[in-house]
C-alpha cells in the first residue's frame, strides 16, 4: 500500500484550495488527491466512494458529519493503511492525517494489494469473493471485520483470532484486516445455504431492511420496541426533525439508552425517559441487540 501512495503522490500539481483542505491532481495518474482538512460533499468534494491512505507514520482519522463542526456525526474511524468510505451530498468529511481519491478513478488504474499492514479492501475488486485464509501478521491477536456497505458500514460478521482463520467473502462486501493479511484463496464456491432455522428467523432480516431504509423512503415505525445506546464520548443534540435545522430539544445523555421510534438515513427517533420525541444524529448511537 506504501507503493501505491508513491505512485499517486508522484508529480501532483495543486488545482483548488478552502483553508486547510486542498484538491491536487497527480500528473502521473491523473487522478484528485484530497489531502487533510474539511470538504463539503457536493461543493468542494464530489459525492461518491473514496479510499482513504494513511499517511506514512501516523494514525489516520475520517469522520463525517452532517453540520461544519462534526457535532452532529454521521460515521467516524480510525485506521492505518487505508479505509474506504461512500460520502453524500450536504454531507461533511474531516480527514486527518490521510489523502482521498475517488474509489472510481482509482480502480480504474489499480487496486489495493494486501501486504500485512491491515487495511480495507473491496470485493470484486482488490480481491475476488470466495473463501479465504487470513494469516496474521505477529503473535499478538489479530481482527478482520466485514462489511456490507461503506456509508454506515453495516456489520456482516467480525472475529479475532491467532495465526489463522477462514472467511467467506461475497461480491461487493469490504473487508477490513487488523494485525493481519490475506493468504490463500481456498475455493470460490458460494457459501453453504442457509440452514431452515436460519430461513425461517424473520428477526435478522427485519433488522437489515430497517437499517438499510434509503432517505427517499418514509422512515418505518417499529412493530416492536427497540432500544439505541448513545455513544459513551457523545452527547448529541435532540431535534423536533430529521435535519440539522431543526429546533433544538436538548442533548441526550452520553452512554444512556432511549427507546428507538422511527429511523431516516441519518437519523434517529427517540423517546425520552419523560415521555418527550425527538431526532438525533444517526452516527451518535447503536441499536441495542
Amino acid at each position: 500500500m506504501k507503493r501505491i501512495m508513491a505512485v499517486l503522490c508522484a508529480g501532483m500539481v495543486l488545482v483548488g484550495a478552502c483553508g486547510a483542505a486542498k484538491a491536487e491532481k497527480s500528473v502521473s495518474t491523473g487522478m484528485h488527491l484530497y489531502s487533510a482538512g474539511t470538504y463539503t460533499v457536493g461543493d468542494q468534494l464530489e459525492e461518491g466512494e473514496y479510499i482513504l491512505f494513511c499517511a506514512e507514520g501516523h494514525e489516520a482519522q475520517y469522520l463525517v458529519s452532517i453540520d461544519e463542526e462534526g457535532l452532529d456525526v454521521i460515521t467516524e474511524g480510525v485506521f492505518g493503511a487505508n479505509a474506504i468510505l461512500t460520502v453524500e451530498e450536504g454531507d461533511y468529511l474531516q480527514l486527518t492525517d490521510c489523502t482521498a481519491v475517488l474509489a472510481e478513478d482509482f480502480y480504474s488504474v489499480s487496486r489495493i494489494e494486501p501486504d500485512g499492514d491491515g487495511g480495507t479492501l473491496k470485493i470484486g475488486y482488490d480481491i475476488e469473493p470466495g473463501t479465504y485464509e487470513l494469516i496474521g501478521c505477529s503473535d499478538e491477536t489479530s481482527f478482520y471485520r466485514i462489511y456490507d456497505d461503506s456509508r454506515f458500514h453495516l456489520i456482516a460478521g467480525e472475529e479475532e483470532f491467532q495465526f489463522a482463520c477462514e472467511v467467506y467473502l461475497e461480491l461487493g462486501q469490504y473487508l477490513e484486516l487488523v494485525n493481519c493479511t490475506v493468504g490463500r484463496r481456498i475455493s470460490g464456491s458460494p457459501a453453504p445455504a442457509p440452514s431452515e432455522a436460519a430461513e425461517t428467523d424473520l428477526a435478522d432480516d427485519a433488522e437489515a431492511d430497517f437499517l438499510l431504509t434509503p432517505a427517499s423512503e418514509p422512515e418505518k415505525t417499529l412493530d416492536s420496541v427497540r432500544r439505541v445506546r448513545i455513544a459513551e464520548t457523545r452527547t448529541p443534540v435532540i431535534r423536533a426533525i430529521p435535519s440539522t435545522k431543526g429546533e433544538p430539544l436538548g442533548t441526550a445523555e452520553a452512554g444512556a439508552e432511549y427507546e428507538l421510534l422511527e429511523a431516516a438515513e441519518k437519523w434517529y427517533k427517540i423517546r425520552l425517559d419523560d415521555g418527550r420525541e425527538g431526532w438525533i444524529a444517526r452516527g451518535m448511537a447503536e441499536i441495542v441487540e
